[in-house]
């Protein structure tokens, strides 16, 4: 554990060292351990209600995936398919993608600088994207997603 720990502060400290515009992600060779390196603290969260991530005065905090509903789509799936939760309608898969969204939203008021919905397409296995494993099914209409996410490029949110 210590050389994992001494390799990720040589790795992110080589990296930021290259210019001094690049990011280094602490989490990608931590396995989410806090390390005294790096710009970006992220946290995993798939339950139904979203993990907000720890903040730090010296790095962004991030929710670096969240989502993972399942939706599978009949003559569009892989082999064995799944999800963390898997539902069985557009509307459900709608419903509990807004029930998620909403709580990132709230985040960006507490500080959080980002999320990444895991995951835009279905891959072998699992059926949590936004469009099925050949891309030939839309899950969430594209401008419905578009009305949702506006909310996330407007300036009125202080951060406390």
């Amino acid at each position: 554990m210590r050389a994992r720990v001494c390799l990720t502060v040589l790795l992110a400290f080589s990296s930021t060292a290259l210019s001094q515009w690049r990011m280094a992600e602490k989490s990608i060779v931590t396995r989410w351990a806090r390390r005294p390196c790096g710009d970006i603290h992220d946290i995993h969260s798939y339950q139904k209600k979203v993990t907000v991530p720890e903040r730090f005065p010296d790095r962004a905090s991030v929710v670096g995936e969240y989502g993972g509903i399942g939706y599978p789509v009949q003559g569009h799936l892989w082999m064995r398919n799944w999800g963390y939760p898997t539902y069985q309608s557009r509307e459900e898969l709608l419903k509990n993608y807004i029930a998620k969204f909403e709580q990132i939203v709230a985040m960006k008021a507490l500080g959080v600088s980002g999320a990444v919905y895991t995951q835009t397409t279905d891959v072998e296995g699992e059926v949590n994207g936004l469009m099925t494993y050949d891309r030939e099914v839309i899950k969430i209409e594209p401008e419905r997603l578009r009305e949702l996410h506006a909310v996330l490029y407007t300036t009125n949110l202080k951060h406390r």
